[in-house]
């Protein structure tokens, strides 16, 4: 269902480009079509009952397939128990950082006191892609009324090792140093459990514009260095 649609936006020098950034991804499943050509085809379509019937014509086969597929969740303007109940039939068919990331209903959003519980049940999933987005999820509505410094003890609790799970965390880090100074710098100070992490971290973060250059001098004073061997 949608192959036709998709296929008839494709842009073959994309497909290319887009295929190295995702390299965990068979490049025979990828279309080739820009994100926002994707974004106005799942605006369209979401409300219709194709769309609706799509969401539950799993797995797909193309990676587009999936992106439209975590768009039209956050465009059909359901409910948060809706909304709750598509992303967790969701969450496992994703494969890869990119679909991971653009999904994001904003249905979820305001609701802190059901979020968080099922927050921390996605932070300790096996499924990488479920994982990181618990944390983007983290990152995205917890950083300014809701945060509370204990979320950090729990991001650091994560025991998926997957790359992308790593560079999420990092990521995450680096938004709270921007956001919530003083409790992330004292977290960090402490020392994360993971010294890669902590490293990409203050990486990401000193490539932050939002941090003053004193703040990016204290801040690379924490990175561990590796031993030699």
């Amino acid at each position: 269902m949608f192959c036709k649609e998709l296929f008839a936006l494709r842009d073959e020098k994309y497909r290319d480009f887009h295929a190295g950034l995702i390299p965990n991804v068979d490049p025979a499943r990828i279309i080739g079509v820009r994100m926002p050509a994707l974004r106005t085809f799942a605006r369209k379509i979401a409300p219709s009952q194709q769309a609706y019937d799509f969401l539950h014509q799993t797995p797909h086969f193309y990676y587009e397939e999936n992106n439209l597929h975590g768009l039209i969740v956050g465009y059909r303007g359901c409910g948060f128990e809706e909304t709750l109940a598509l992303t967790k039939a969701f969450l496992p068919l994703i494969d890869n950082w990119a679909t991971c990331d653009l999904f994001a209903p904003t249905a979820l959003d305001g609701h802190p006191q059901e979020m968080l519980p099922q927050i921390y049940k996605w932070l300790g999933a096996a499924h990488p892609y479920t994982v990181r987005f618990g944390v983007n999820c983290l990152m995205r509505n917890f950083m300014d009324q809701w945060f509370d410094p204990d979320q950090m003890d729990r991001v650091d609790e994560i025991a998926v090792t997957d790359y992308y799970v790593k560079m999420g965390i990092a990521w995450y880090y680096s938004v709270a140093l921007v956001k919530q100074w003083t409790a992330a710098f004292d977290h960090l100070s402490a020392g994360l459990p993971d010294p890669w992490i902590q490293n990409k971290s203050i990486q990401k973060a000193c490539e932050s514009r939002r941090l003053s250059m004193a703040q990016k001098e204290i801040l690379r004073k924490l990175k561990i260095k590796r031993r030699s061997s």
